[in-house]
């Protein structure tokens, strides 16, 4: 299912005809759980205003920009994991700049 919403994405108001919704890990997250957002309290809480949003990209076949290859270096986007998400989330802002912090 994922593959066929990747190859047939395209623009679309419905997440699951566009692509494939998907989160990279950044410094926004529990730096021991990156799955998890920002924790709200402890020592790594420095996040924590952001903790209720996730960047994300959609991604498909002719739109392959994922919003944290804009890092300045190969070393910093080398092996940089993360998340599927389901195509059944709310998103409540989105923009095509690919890059905005």
């Amino acid at each position: 299912m994922l593959n066929a919403r990747f190859a047939n994405g395209r623009p679309s108001h419905d997440l699951s005809e566009a692509g494939v919704l998907v989160r990279q890990f950044d410094t926004l997250d529990d730096v021991e759980k990156p799955w998890l957002p920002c924790p709200l309290i402890g020592y790594h809480n420095w996040c924590a205003k952001y903790s209720d949003r996730w960047a994300t990209s959609i991604i498909n076949n002719a739109a392959r920009k994922m919003y944290y290859s804009t890092a300045s270096s190969a070393e910093q986007r080398a092996g940089v994991g993360g998340l599927v998400l389901s195509p059944s989330v709310t998103i409540f802002c989105a923009y095509s700049d690919g890059a905005s912090a």
